[in-house]
């Protein structure tokens, strides 16, 4: 329309017709073609918003995460970064969230029921979350290293099979970053945390072979 005018202004003096169509036919497909145009243009700007505040949601998150006064504030932000972008690091980062305060609720000596349903119900959460960021994309490690982590939390507690699938998850971690010692350290940390000595040092070992001046794993 800007374009119309500034020509019709600087160009010429008399007015003009333009014919846009000229049968009703082509007029009926490039109107069919505008609207469809219309209604992808707005799909994309509502995946580019929604995608926006997904972000800004995630990193307020992490920055609340820090303190556990904000427990609240930073669960609730999470979830809507999870609603708004199926995001396998989102869902990375709820699972890290909800594991990181499992220690929190174990420590609780005032109620034990209440403790114990509140480490039960975080666990799950976090599980449940590091599941879904697997299903996501499972050709992404730090996928299965997050799960692995989740069951590697409650291995010192002996809860069943928790060991079994740390390992497996983290061997799955392994299979696609065979590099990384730091999947390696992990399952030394593992082996150590299920009160294998010798097999954590020679997973320490193996790690420092991958990394020699690795300083986690000396």
């Amino acid at each position: 329309g800007a374009c119309v005018g500034l020509f019709y202004t600087f160009e010429s003096k008399t007015g003009k017709t333009i014919l846009l169509f000229k049968t009703r036919r082509s007029s009926v497909v490039s109107l069919s073609v505008g609207i469809l145009s219309l209604i992808i243009l707005v799909a994309a700007l509502y995946g580019v918003v929604t995608s926006t505040v997904g972000m800004v949601s995630h990193v307020r998150a992490l920055q609340k995460s820090v303190s556990i006064d904000n427990d609240g504030k930073t669960e609730q932000l999470i979830m809507r970064a999870t609603t708004l972008m199926h995001s396998d690091t989102y869902f990375r980062s709820r699972a890290e969230f909800y594991t990181s305060r499992l220690s929190t609720a174990l420590a609780d000596k005032t109620a034990p029921e209440a403790a114990s349903a509140r480490f039960t119900s975080l666990w799950k959460a976090a599980l449940a979350s590091a599941e879904e960021a697997v299903r996501v994309d499972r050709g992404n490690y730090l996928n299965w290293m997050m799960h692995a982590s989740v069951y590697h939390a409650v291995v010192p507690l002996k809860i069943d099979n928790a060991y079994e699938n740390a390992k497996a998850s983290y061997n799955q971690a392994r299979l696609l970053a065979p590099q990384n010692p730091r999947i390696v350290l992990a399952l030394a940390s593992l082996e150590n945390d299920n009160g294998s000595r010798s097999a954590a040092r020679t997973q320490a070992e193996a790690a420092l072979q991958l990394k020699p001046n690795y300083t986690d794993a000396v």
